[in-house]
């Protein structure tokens, strides 16, 4: 009695142990759940960065394209400058020409052609005059401007003065050599500089606007080439972080479906989310499916001691008990015997009094610890339950995640679409760019502008011809890295079903603990029915002693109740036997059962 008072002080002690360490694990759970992040929301956040990356590489090229369409501007207006001195070159040569024919030839027909030149002279100048020249060029156009004034001034007040007066042929070769000819050698000169300083803006020009379309195609094609890495890695670490712990929880889970409940101790959990909750969720049904395995392992034991004990006692309270009887006859066959048969008796009484306190008391222990076990294996059955609705949650939310990665592929295969019409539209304009280029040589000097702004067009239609095939080729990857993940998540899934179906095994074995530690609760409360009538049948035998010891005249009385008493008691006892075997054999197979667990 009292090292099975030790052993149940010992066990609850451990059992106390345990139930500290799973409220802990539960609270962490709790704190874990107000912090948990869904798969969902990652994934959703990892690509909204892929999207946030790809708007600015987005944005950074339409700031370009606005520079480059600046820098193209500023380079036609320079070119039309350019066209603009050449032709007031010419026009300035063209009137020294018809001056030197109105000297050689007195054809008046050169002096009316000399006014219309002027006129679009003027022309030219006021469109120069409206154009952004720098402070150098419009020096230049201002002294040009200024001896074409005085070429003008010269032809009228002295040139054609000197030819009107025909005899004075010297003094019209000298205005026309000295005065003309230095002007427009000047004006030629200062031309050529003015040419120079348009070409030179025109080369930085030209210089500016293949930066911005190099800087332009670099950060588009660097941009493309980071949206796509992070894409496959944000996928491959979204797979892993799925697959990985919930091939671990498989492995676990068939080792617990063996039996192996210390194969837990192996399972880490990693992270927040749903996987990471489903981990701790298991672990901790896993503990609590330990306690329980621990306690009814306990109870089994105590069992199996109290029915063998139970069983020697009832043994020996049946030899008591026909020592009783044999007491009362051999009292019934003489009074003198009788005062030693009731002494003796009443010292066997007072054993068997003993004994069964003892045995009412070990097996009231009995039925609290079979109901303590009923008990934690109705709450491992409920975390047996929360586990399968977990399972379940877990599954529905690998499917939407799998539908999602879908909707991607989807969405990568219509990208590839966009980027083949703008590979077409590319090869197009370079055709477009190539026409431009072979009328503008046609066209000769007028159209030597519009030929480099057509090679410029050409070249960046190549460019975007080039980027679009090599985004169609990430565009490829893509969408093969979403389908490995696809494949990565249905597998994912049969793992989720595959840990389904093991937490249904565990479940129909706690129902099959549950239905053995019912059975052996209501053997152990028939053996505690028996031993109550046991005892009171003792009380009986004893209160009897005490009347026979009262005297002598009542001994033959007595002697028949004793024996008719114990002829009772006996049969009491012979049913409280056949009890105590029964609850042997249960908790029998209960420890067998229980033995199939590793703890």
């Amino acid at each position: 009695m009292i090292l099975l008072k030790k052993d149940k002080s010992k066990n609850k002690n451990v059992n106390e142990k345990k139930n500290r360490k799973l409220g802990k694990a539960e609270t962490e759970d709790k704190n874990l759940n107000n912090k948990k992040t869904k798969i969902a929301t990652k994934l959703v956040l990892g690509y909204l960065l892929v999207v946030v990356v790809f708007a600015g590489a987005v944005y950074y090229t339409w700031s370009n394209l606005d520079r480059l369409q600046q820098s193209q501007e500023h380079k036609d207006a320079q070119y039309r400058n350019l066209a603009s001195v050449e032709e007031m070159v010419s026009l300035v040569n063209e009137k020294y020409i018809l001056a030197a024919d109105l000297l050689i030839t007195n054809n008046e027909k050169s002096l009316d052609k000399i006014e219309p030149v002027e006129k679009r002279l003027l022309v030219i100048t006021e469109q120069m005059t409206h154009q952004s020249l720098g402070e150098n060029e419009n020096y230049l156009l201002n002294r040009i401007l200024q001896y074409d004034s005085d070429f003008n001034k010269a032809l009228e007040e002295q040139m054609l003065p000197a030819w009107r007066n025909s005899n004075n042929v010297n003094m019209q070769n000298r205005i026309f050599s000295m005065t003309l000819g230095s002007l427009k050698d000047r004006i030629s000169e200062l031309s050529k500089k003015l040419t120079a300083l348009l070409e030179k803006n025109i080369a930085e020009a030209e210089a500016e606007s293949d930066k911005v379309i190099q800087a332009t195609v670099y950060a588009l094609v660097s941009s493309l080439v980071v949206s796509v890495l992070a894409v496959i890695v944000i996928a491959l670490i979204q797979a892993r972080s799925i697959s990985t712990p919930l091939k671990s929880l498989t492995a676990v889970a068939n080792e617990i479906s063996q039996g192996n409940l210390t194969a837990e101790e192996n399972l880490q959990v990693i992270g927040s989310d749903e996987i990471g909750q489903l981990t701790r969720a298991f672990k901790i049904m896993t503990q609590s499916l330990k306690k329980v395995i621990l306690d009814v392992s306990t109870a089994s034991t105590h069992l199996v001691q109290s029915g063998s004990q139970l069983s020697g006692t009832s043994t020996a309270l049946g030899s008591a008990i026909q020592q009783v009887a044999a007491s009362a006859e051999e009292l019934s066959a003489g009074a003198e015997e009788q005062q030693n048969q009731v002494e003796q008796s009443e010292t066997v009484v007072l054993e068997i009094t003993t004994a069964m306190g003892e045995v009412v008391t070990k097996i009231t222990d009995t039925v609290t610890l079979a109901d303590q076990a009923r008990d934690s294996t109705k709450l491992g059955n409920e975390s047996v339950i929360d586990m399968r609705h977990q399972m379940h949650a877990i599954y529905q939310s690998t499917s939407e995640t799998s539908k999602g990665l879908q909707e991607l592929n989807q969405y990568s295969i219509e990208i590839g679409k966009i980027i083949s019409t703008i590979g077409d539209i590319a090869e197009q304009t370079n055709l477009l760019a190539l026409n431009a280029a072979i009328e503008a040589a046609r066209a000769g000097n007028q159209g030597r502008g519009f030929a480099v702004v057509a090679e410029e067009v050409r070249k960046l239609a190549e460019q975007s011809a080039k980027a679009a095939h090599e985004i169609s080729s990430l565009v490829t990857n893509i969408q093969s890295g979403t389908g490995k993940v696809v494949d990565v998540m249905y597998g994912s899934m049969e793992q989720v079903k595959q840990g389904g179906e093991v937490v249904e095994r565990a479940g129909a074995q706690f129902e099959g603990i549950n239905q053995v530690i019912s059975d052996m609760v209501q053997a152990v409360n028939a053996v505690h029915k028996a031993a109550e009538i046991a005892s009171g049948e003792i009380t009986n035998i004893e209160m009897v002693m005490k009347e026979v010891r009262q005297g002598s005249v009542q001994a033959a009385e007595a002697s028949h109740e004793v024996a008719s008493s114990t002829e009772h008691q006996n049969t009491s006892i012979n049913g409280l036997i056949v009890n105590a075997d029964e609850l042997v054999g249960l908790s029998d197979k209960l420890t067998q059962t229980i033995g199939k667990f590793k703890v």
